[in-house]
Formats: C-alpha cells, sequence, structure tokens
C-alpha cells in the first residue's frame, strides 16, 4: 500500500510504505505498515483502554468512567504509570507488532541484532492537544557507535493520525546530537517537510534521527489511543537500557527510561508553576495511597499561609514498590524481545496470547 503524504506546498509523489525490502525505510527514513484490519484494530483499542483505565494503581471509579480517560497532565497522553508497561494487552501488542517491524528492519541489519524496546501507551482525552513542538531530532543516550534506533507507533484509533517529518534527513551527521535535540530555522525545515498519514490498524517505524516535529491536533471525541514502539538494531548483546536495569524493569514491573534517557512523568514539570489547580483533579484518578501533598512556600514577606495541594506522583514508583499485585512474570520469549537477538532468533515472539488482561 501506499503511505498519503503531503508536503508542505504542493502535493508531490509519495514515498512508498513498502512490502518489506523495497527500501522505503533506507531512503525516506520512515515507513507505514498494516497490522490488522478496521475491526481487529477497534477491538484491540477497547482492549487496551480497558487494561488501561483498571490499572491498580488507579483508582476504581476509573475503570467505570466512560471513554478516554486524562491520566496524565499536558496534552500529549502519553502514560506514566507502571502498569501501562506492563499489562497483558500492552505486551500482547508488543508480540503482534514485532515480527511485521522486524521484517521491514531485515534490509537494514547486515547481521547486527534486533532489539525491541519498552515504550509508553497513549490516551489523550477528547479535546485534548499536544503542545506544538519544535523540529528536533531523538538520540538515544545510550546508543553505541553503529546503532540505529528506531521510533514509530501503532495507531488504534478509527481515523488516520500523521507524523511531520522531512523524508531523508535520517542520514545527516548526527554525531554532535543527544536526546530531544532540536533544530533551528523552522522555516527551511518545514519548506522541506511532509505531513505522512498513518492508517488505522497500521505500524510506523522511523529513524529516530529523522528532522520530525509534533503538530498540535486537538483529539476528536472518541480521543486518541495509540502504542508507542521503538526499536535498535546494534552489535551489542545488552540491552539499550543495560542488561540490569532491563532485569528490574521486568521483575519489579517498573517505569523504564525512554531512549532520549528521560523518565516518564505524570505531569510536566510547569504544571506546578503555571497549573496547579489541575493537579488535584488529576490525583483523584490515583489510588488515594499513591496521591501526595506538595506545599508552595511563600516568599519572604508574603504573609499568605503556605498552599497545600494535592497531586500524583510525579513520577510513578513501580508496582512492587507500590505494594500493588504484579502482572504475570514476563516469559523468555517476551525477555528475548526486549534483549538485542541476531537475525536467525526473531520467530521466538511471533505468538500472540489470546488471554491477555
Amino acid at each position: 500500500m501506499t503511505a498519503v503524504v503531503t508536503p508542505a506546498k504542493a502535493p508531490r509523489t509519495a514515498p512508498r510504505a513498502e512490502a518489506p525490502g523495497d527500501g522505503g525505510l533506507a531512503a525516506d527514513g520512515f515507513v507505514v505498515l498494516p497490522v490488522f484490519g478496521a475491526a481487529a484494530a477497534a477491538d484491540w483499542r477497547a482492549r487496551l483502554v480497558a487494561a488501561l483505565k483498571a490499572s491498580p494503581e488507579l483508582d476504581v471509579g476509573v475503570a467505570r468512567s466512560p471513554g478516554v480517560p486524562a491520566l496524565v497532565g499536558g496534552g500529549f497522553g502519553a502514560l506514566g504509570h507502571a502498569s501501562s508497561f506492563h499489562n497483558g494487552v500492552v505486551r500482547a501488542l508488543r508480540r503482534v507488532i514485532h515480527p511485521v517491524g522486524a521484517r521491514a528492519l531485515g534490509p537494514l541489519r547486515r547481521g547486527r541484532r534486533l532489539e525491541q524496546l519498552l515504550d509508553r501507551a497513549m490516551l489523550r482525552a477528547p479535546g485534548r492537544a499536544a503542545a506544538a513542538e519544535s523540529w528536533h531530532r531523538d538520540v538515544a543516550v545510550s546508543a553505541a557507535a553503529g546503532d540505529d534506533v528506531f521510533g514509530g507507533w501503532l495507531n488504534l484509533d478509527a481515523v488516520a493520525s500523521e507524523f511531520v517529518c522531512c523524508p531523508g534527513t535520517h542520514g545527516d551527521d548526527t554525531a554532535a546530537a543527544a536526546g530531544f535535540a532540536p533544530l533551528g530555522d523552522a522555516k527551511a525545515w518545514a519548506a522541506r517537510s511532509a505531513t505522512v498519514a498513518v492508517p488505522p490498524g497500521h505500524l510506523l517505524v522511523f529513524f529516530e534521527t529523522i528532522a520530525h516535529r509534533v503538530a498540535s491536533r486537538k483529539a476528536p471525541p472518541a480521543g486518541v489511543v495509540r502504542l508507542f514502539a521503538g526499536w535498535r538494531l546494534t552489535a551489542s548483546d545488552a540491552p539499550l537500557m543495560g542488561a540490569g536495569a532491563l532485569a528490574s524493569v521486568l521483575a519489579d514491573q517498573a517505569v523504564p527510561l525512554l531512549k532520549s534517557g528521560q523518565t516518564p512523568a505524570l505531569y510536566p514539570v510547569l504544571y506546578w508553576t503555571n497549573h496547579r489547580r489541575l493537579l488535584p483533579p488529576l490525583a483523584m484518578h490515583f489510588r488515594e495511597e499513591l496521591r501526595v501533598v506538595r506545599t508552595l512556600k511563600r516568599k519572604r514577606g508574603d504573609d499568605r499561609p503556605e498552599e497545600r495541594v494535592v497531586c500524583p506522583p510525579r513520577h510513578a514508583a513501580s508496582l512492587r514498590a507500590c505494594g500493588l499485585p504484579l502482572y504475570p512474570a514476563y516469559d523468555d520469549d517476551e525477555i528475548a524481545l526486549l534483549t538485542p537477538q541476531p537475525p536467525d532468533d526473531d520467530d521466538v515472539v511471533a505468538v500472540v496470547t489470546q488471554d491477555a488482561e
């Protein structure tokens, strides 16, 4: 199938979302691949939303609430509590998308190992909009020389999502970049840009070094639901986050570091400065014992009493640290999926569990 690509100005021939091996990912820096038909995508969407709303860290009322809730501060909607990384539906979806991503990445492997990277689920509530980002590249801080790191997402909505990028820029020199690496001259990048449609049930895979940005779009009445995904091609047999860190994240069912080295947060740091009034309603989504009280101290000479604000924790603890029930332990195939594997070992993750919760 062919991706729908809209350039900044006039139409041009769309880069192909190719069958594996056609070379579109290598040339353009991104590819869009079918995973589910519309009915299956809708079913997986419903299962994922239900599993996320039933997270053990959340107040029981969240599971009974209709629609897509706002479980993090800000408009982006990428989740930051531990069970959003470890529930059965998320884990089953990782198994589903892995062979699809592996086939697309096959022509780029050149004997290198393939590792799927833990990433976030998104629930963007209706009417919420992500803040528009500047043009940037993402450069994984722990990547070794010779690694290629990829991002993307699985679109589980009934409408297409959009990826705004500058095709072909993944080959630029990024030696001086790290983490979220902003780019100057926004007008120049916009003039080279294209908007790539990711249809329902499709998987986007892109080189994280491609120049791209997040466009600000209000979520429709049904909200936005997706699973972010990442991969790494490497000569190393050690996971990107390190073997010990990965083992701890899986055993304790903890929140992993992102590829940028950042810890996913439940609300932006500027919420405390600019949007404190939004923190108590957000905290009510979480179990009472996980809520915290932060105190705003007054400046010298300000005689007003200190302001005490009920908040969710900014960074969520692991399920084990919270004393909450763990999901089933990761099996050997799941661990293999998240560990660099040589080319012949990719078929170990092709089975999808049918009883994911």
